[in-house]
């Protein structure tokens, strides 16, 4: 595992604590929330939502899993392009599985700009942490 030799762990808990920290705003009911809620082919009441930890914890790992990727190909590719190449991938995936599932665009819209917020996040944190 010599690729993860050299990575700032501290800078990876940073990155992922600050990009979820901006994906719990993101989908705030004052933020984005209702209307993501509204979008929802599967529309639950906010009742049925009471037991969302297991969710919240998979996104958490899912962030971590992302910070690590984003510090290994930007150790290659420098912040900026590592940045573009995953919010192309992020954004083209989304796109695909919005269209598949027959998802409302406002979907896919509130989702892809809460991954490109939670990259652009990731990026800054690990382009600071360098300076550690």
């Amino acid at each position: 595992m010599e690729i993860l030799q050299g990575l700032n762990w501290w800078g990876i808990a940073a990155a992922t604590v600050a990009a979820y920290v901006v994906g719990a705003i993101w989908y705030q009911p004052a933020v984005f929330g209702t209307r993501w809620m509204a979008a929802q082919p599967h529309r639950k009441a906010p009742e049925d939502y009471q037991n969302a930890v297991p969710g919240m914890f998979v996104q958490f790992l899912a962030t971590l899993f992302t910070a690590i990727l984003f510090a290994v190909v930007m150790g290659v590719l420098g912040a900026l392009a590592t940045g573009l190449l995953l919010i192309l991938v992020y954004a083209f995936g989304g796109a695909a599985a919005a269209i598949f599932e027959g998802h409302q665009r406002t979907l896919w819209l509130i989702n892809g700009g809460s991954a490109v917020a939670s990259l652009v996040t990731i990026g800054l944190v690990l382009s600071w942490a360098q300076t550690w």
